[in-house]
This record gives C-alpha cells, structure tokens and sequence, in this order.
C-alpha cells in the first residue's frame, strides 16, 4: 500500500473515520459531563533511613543501598497496609459520624449527603458516643470484629469513594528520588475528606511503623534478660558451691598455699638435714671430751643433784628452742618474755651445774694432756647445751615435716575438686558474660530503632484543587475512535482477501485477462464514469476480437464457477459493443437471466438437467445455423457450481470468458471448478473482473475520464510530486 492508496482508503472510509470518533466523543462527554472536581492533598515526611544520624552510626560508615531500599519500601508497604487502610478509613467514619451537619473544615454538603444515606439515625444511636471520638472509635472497631451492625463491613468492602478499602488504595505513596523524603498524595472530590483522610493516614502509619520497629527488638531483649536471669543464678549456685568448699577445706589461695607448703618443706627439710649433721658433730666433740674427763655415766649417776639440774637444763633448751620456733613469737611480748626468763633460767642453771662439776674434782689438771680441767669442763659443758639445744631442734623438725605432710595429704584431694569447681565457675561466667553482651547489643539495637523510627513531617497535609480532566477525557474519547476506526480499516483493506484488483485477480485465477467493469451506482451515473466504462467494454471487445481473428464464425461462451456473477449484463453488453460496430452476433441466453429485460437476447435455453447432454446449439435451442447469417456466437452458460452444463458444445467454444466478481475471494471450490470445465487445450480462456472500484480502474486506463483540473486530480498529482508536468502537449 503506497501513500495515494493510503489517501484514498482514506476518502473512501471518511463518513466511517468521521462518525465514529464523533459518536465516542459524544459519549464520553455525555459520561463525564456530571464528572466533580478533584481535590488532591499532599504531604512531606522525613524518614533518615538513609543518611540520619543514631547511635550504631560510625564515620566510616558506608550506605547498603540494597537495605534502604527495603526500607522504604517496608514503609511504604505499612502505609498501604490493609490494616492501616482500616483504621483511617473508621478515624475518618467515626468524624463525620459526630457531626449533626456539614462542616467546614471536615465534610462539605455533597460528603454529608452520601454519609446519611447509609448511615440511619438508628445505627448513629447504636454507635456515635456524643463528643467522644476514641469512644466511637472503639466501638466502631469492636464492630468490625464482631461484625454487628453488617453495614459498617459491607461498606469497607464496598465502592464507597470515602470509607472503603478501594477509597483508602488511592492513598499513593514514593519515595522522592534518593533522599529521606517520601511523598504521600489522596485525593477526593471533597477537599476537606481528602485532607483529614491524609492526616488519619499520617497518625496511623507512623503509630504502626513505629510499633512495628519497636517490636522488631523487644522478644529479643525480652530473650535475653530471660537466659541472663538463669545464667546468674547457674553462676551464683557454682560460686555458693566454691564458697562453701573453699570454707570447708580453708583454703585461702589454694595455689599460693600449695606453694607455700612445698616451700616450707624444702626450706625445713634442708634445715632438718643440716640440723642432724649439727647433732652428730656435737654428739662427737661431747664424747671426746667426755673421753677427756673420763666422764661417764656411772660418775654422773653418782651425784644425783648434777643429773637433775643437767636434765632442768636439757628441758629448758627444749623449751627455748620451741618457743623460737612458734610463728607468732616475732609480734608476741608473752612470747618475748618467757624467752628472756628461760635464757636467764639457762645462764643461771649452766653455772650452777659447771661449779658442781668443779667441785668433784679435787685435782687441777687432768691427767691426760696437760690442759686445764676448768676449761675442758666448759667446753663440755657448751657441748652439752649444743646437744640438748640440737635435739631439741631435730624433734622440732620432725614435727614440723609430719605437719607438712599431712597438710599435703589434706591439699592433694582438694586441688581437682577446686580445679573443678573454678572451671565451672568460669563456663558460667563466659556465658554469662555473653549474654549480658547480647542482652547489650539488644538494647543499643532497640534504642536505635526508637530514635531511628521518629519520623517527621516536613509540609503538612495541603489540598490543592486539580485541573478538570472532562476536556482531556473527551479528546481522548474522539482520538480513540479515529486511531480505532482508521486500524479497523487499515486492518481490514490489508486483510482483505477479495479479488478486488485486476493484479491481484490475475495472480489467483491464473487465466488471461481481457478487461475489468467497475461498479457504479445505477441511479446516478457521472459522465466521466460512463466514458471510462465505455472504454473498458472497448477494451474487452478488442481483446475478444484479438483472440478470435483468424477464427470464422466463433463461437465465444460466457461462464463463471458462482451465480450472480454479472454473466448476462456483460455478455449485453460485449453484443451492444459488437454490433454497434456493425459485427452479426448472435445471442443465446438462459431463461430467466438477470439482464434479459436490459438486453434482450436472440434466443433463451431453459437450464434443467438435461443440459449436460445437449451436444449442438440447434439440440440447446430452436435454430438452424445455417439458415442465419452472423459473425459471432455468444453463448452464456450456468454457473460452474450448479453442475448443468453442455459440455460438448463448451469444448466446441473458440473463446471462453470466465466472469468473476471483484468483491469475493478465489476460494479452492473456484479453482477446482475452473480446472474442472476449462482444461480444453484447443480452447482460449480470457477473464474479465467484474464489480470493481473505481480507484482500481485506473490500472487499466490511468487518468482517462477524469477532469484535469479538479481537486482529485490536483491531489494525486501532489502525492506523485507531478508539480511539473503539463495536462498537455500540443
């Protein structure tokens, strides 16, 4: 399809590309001129989801774009949130429901009209607490659960432009490019409803957005303080349990003791050693001089008072070295004193006793060595108190390591138990320790949350009034209907498998083509359409007598495969066109034929089932040839699809015409059907288009008929860019 075909698909469908955007335009503004005004209120909110300040909030922090963009869209899922829908939708019931009138500021008369319609004055008694919002609030909730009164459900889930869920999803809200500001817009045909209704919206979401934040933490902190009260009271029972055992045992530091011990065994078991080794030495030089003296036990048994004070004397040494021995002698004065007084006992009793040992003697000097007998009796006498004061020392010693050891033995069995005990004591003490880190965590999480979920509103909720869209809407209307209705005919002349053009019928019916017969209104015939239908039947005579010049006396046979294919008017009008050139035809037509009245033909055959075995024209009709003078026989036959057809005197055709109409299609039954009756070889076949518009004409004969100088022609002479060619050349 060029642009000229466009244009004049054009023309020829305008009365239909005008009435229908028209009629639709029409309609549309018969819808919507009763249509309201629209008031639309807007509000601002600050959320800081994505660059506001908290507590977990570092410098080197770094935005996730993913996590606030879930963010946002969780809150502006909770605006939208059926719920949240719920609650403004009764907020906003419950405040019209208090009024006895409309009021400026809250519902204007229209609103208040469509509330008393279906709201009765016995329902408002039932749930309107005078002057009491949350009480009305309350009750119209608790109905909704309960579901008494039925209406107040019924107009939730109704169309109802103000209190419905499908009123409340208009509330619209977005994010405003990649800041912390959300937009959230309503909008109404009450100006007053669309701003309080945006208030209700702002009051709850933020309440539940906030509960919600809120209750994001608070079973885990919840959680936490629970397993940190058992974790204290596990940590407390092992800390009672180690209390007790480390009383039981006195054990003070049961490390440092243990060391301590193992010290003073090594210091007292050196000092025991060593002590021995004292003992023996003096035990040796006492019986040397013993030797010396010629001392022995006999002599002392003899004097009875030098063994007693020598044993007061061991005795005392005994008890002298045992009270150096005792710890607290450093910071006890009791202590002090019973040493000093046993030291002044010794002094006193050494000297006693040496003067007793002298006084036995009755000789100066021993008899041994020469030396004096004083001096060897003092050094044995020092030797003597060594001894005493040695083994004094030694038994101490040994005391002092069975001590030891048992101290060992009551430590041994204490230090797995305590070993135990402590690390059960630090199991208990790490996790608690976890917990209350946990329990922490939870808590700095939570007070985030909280300071993080103040949300602020920048602009309070404005109304503004919105351009009338009636204008838009019936421009709209009209511009559908013309792109409609210009892709329904675009659609149906490219879908249009009809023979319509001669091109497009040769290329279908395959057989020659002799010429096309366009239609015309009978009743009002142009003059210019008569001249081009005059030279089209021009065209088709000249093709017939093209084919048949060499053939004398032919006989030429009208046909097509359907009926009313326009068989008899053309065959009129091929005679008409003949003889006016002065050629002898002779007619022959079947009774009854559509154009009999038109043209009157020489003779008529009657179609009955007998016409299949007609074999001569003088068998078909009451003639004999040879008695008639004519150039041309033209015989019109039935249509193919009837079946009645004489086909002797067919394949005795010099010429066959086949009509077809340019409105229909070339279906299989019309190929098989023409294959069928015109397979004569000897036979030409020649086919002329009937019905065709007069646009596809002009294949065949261009401009001819047509004025130079109207507008048609102007036109397609611009759409061909033929601004300069001349209408004639002398």
């Amino acid at each position: 399809m060029n642009l000229i075909d466009f244009v004049r698909l054009i023309v020829h469908n305008i009365k239909l590309l005008i009435f229908v955007p028209v009629a639709l335009a029409a309609g549309v503004y018969y819808l919507v001129k009763d249509m309201p005004n629209k008031y639309e209120a807007e509000t601002l909110i600050y959320t800081g989801i994505a660059s506001g300040y908290n507590i977990e909030s570092t410098g080197s922090s770094r935005i996730d774009y993913f996590s606030v963009n879930n963010a946002f869209d969780n809150l502006i899922n909770v605006i939208k949130a059926k719920e949240t829908q719920k609650e403004v939708a009764l907020s906003l019931l419950t405040q019209h429901l208090l009024l006895d009138k409309p009021t400026s500021g809250i519902i204007g008369v229209k609103a208040y009209a469509k509330l008393k319609k279906i709201v009765t004055p016995v329902v408002r008694k039932q749930l309107v607490v005078k002057g009491n919002f949350k009480a009305t609030y309350d009750k119209l909730y608790k109905s909704i659960e309960t579901n008494q009164p039925e209406w107040l459900n019924k107009i939730l889930n109704s169309k109802h432009p103000y209190y419905s869920y499908r009123a409340m999803s208009r509330v619209s809200a977005r994010r405003l490019g990649s800041s912390d500001m959300i937009t959230i817009k309503y909008g109404t045909d009450d100006a007053f409803i669309s701003r309080n209704t945006l208030i209700f919206v702002v009051e709850k979401f933020i309440k539940r957005y906030k509960f919600l934040k809120k209750s994001e933490t608070g079973d885990v902190v919840a959680y936490f303080e629970a397993q940190l009260n058992k974790a204290k009271a596990k940590l407390n029972g092992v800390e009672n349990r180690l209390k007790i055992f480390r009383e039981n045992g006195k054990i003070l530091n049961y490390y440092e003791q243990t060391k301590s011990i193992a010290g003073q065994k090594s210091d007292i078991t050196d000092a025991y050693k060593k002590e021995v080794g004292n003992l023996e030495a003096s035990r040796a030089v006492l019986k040397e001089l013993e030797k010396k003296l010629n001392i022995n036990k006999e002599f002392f048994a003899k004097n009875d008072e030098i063994l007693i004070k020598k044993k007061r004397l061991s005795n005392l040494i005994v008890a002298l070295a045992l009270q150096k021995t005792r710890k607290s002698a450093e910071n006890d004065p009791t202590v002090e004193q019973n040493q000093t007084a046993l030291k002044q006992e010794i002094e006193a009793l050494k000297k006693d006793l040496q003067k007793e040992v002298l006084n036995m003697y009755n000789y100066q000097y021993s008899t041994g060595g020469g030396i004096a007998v004083k001096t060897l009796l003092n050094e044995w006498l020092a030797n003597l108190i060594l001894v005493e004061q040695a083994k004094a020392r030694v038994k101490i010693f040994e005391d002092r390591i069975k001590d030891i050891d048992k101290e060992y033995d009551r430590f041994a069995p204490l230090g797995s138990r305590l070993k135990k005990l402590e690390r059960e004591v630090g199991v208990e003490e790490r996790a608690y320790i976890e917990i209350l880190h946990g329990l922490n965590q939870a808590l700095i999480r939570q007070q985030n949350i909280e300071l993080s979920s103040n949300l602020e509103v920048v602009d309070k909720p404005s109304v503004s009034k919105k351009p009338n869209k009636k204008v838009l809407l019936i421009i709209l209307g009209f511009m559908v209907g013309a792109i409609g209705s210009l892709a329904f005919v675009i659609a149906t002349e490219l879908l249009d498998t009809t023979l319509k053009s001669p091109a497009r019928a040769m290329k279908a019916v395959g057989l020659p083509f002799a010429g096309a017969i366009p239609v015309t209104k009978k009743k009002k015939v142009k003059e210019n359409q008569k001249i081009i239908r005059k030279a089209l039947i021009n065209q088709i005579t000249n093709k017939i007598l093209i084919e048949l010049k060499d053939v004398p006396q032919p006989i030429i046979t009208i046909t097509s495969t359907q009926t009313r294919e326009g068989k008899s008017y053309l065959s009129g009008e091929i005679v008409d066109n003949l003889r006016s050139s002065g050629k002898k035809v002779l007619q022959i037509n079947p009774a009854n034929s559509s154009n009999n009245q038109q043209y009157k033909s020489d003779y008529e055959y009657t179609v009955n089932p007998d016409l299949p075995e007609k074999q001569t024209l003088e068998e078909l009709v009451d003639i004999s040839l040879e008695e008639v003078e004519f150039d041309y026989i033209l015989l019109e036959l039935p249509g193919f699809v009837k079946g009645m057809l004489p086909l002797k005197m067919l394949k005795q055709a010099n010429l066959n015409v086949l009509i077809v109409r340019a409105n229909r299609s070339w279906k299989k039954s019309d190929k098989y059907l023409s294959d069928t009756y015109l397979s004569q070889d000897d036979v030409k076949h020649l086919m002329i288009l009937n019905g065709v518009k007069p646009h596809y004409i002009e294949e065949l004969v261009g401009d001819y008929g047509q004025s130079p100088y109207s507008l048609r022609a102007w036109v397609k002479r611009a759409f061909r860019l033929e601004f300069k060619s001349k209408k004639k050349i002398n």
